[in-house]
């Protein structure tokens, strides 16, 4: 991961696996404190998780560019595709996916995986 022109402190990084991984996104601190330098280089690793795929839709309507996110992880999250459907990693355990679009609202889902 390469960071450039970020200002000194301990900003908060979202880090992200590829498109449609099963990577759990996290966010992680980062100590900026040599700004003798305009980038900083670091190793992250991501944890793998179970993959999830749905759909959002409002009857018959497909809900395109809705966010789905893991209720309390709200940087674990995707957006649905034209056709309404998502696929993300997300971590094992007790969920609630929430599903989100502006001018719509809040949707929520519950799973134990």
């Amino acid at each position: 991961m390469v960071l450039g022109n970020v200002d000194s402190g301990v900003p908060n990084v979202l880090v992200a696996g590829p498109q449609n991984s099963t990577y759990i996104n996290i966010t992680t601190p980062v100590e900026i404190a040599n700004m003798a330098k305009d980038t900083l280089e670091m190793e992250v690793f991501l944890e793998k998780g179970i993959a999830i795929s749905g759909k959002v839709a409002s009857g018959s309507n497909k809900i395109e560019g809705a966010t789905v996110f893991v209720k309390g992880k709200e940087h674990i999250t995707t957006l649905t595709d034209s056709n309404g459907n998502y696929k993300f990693g997300i971590p094992a355990g007790f969920l609630k996916l929430l599903h989100k679009k502006q001018a719509i609202l809040l949707m929520k889902s519950k799973m134990i995986l």
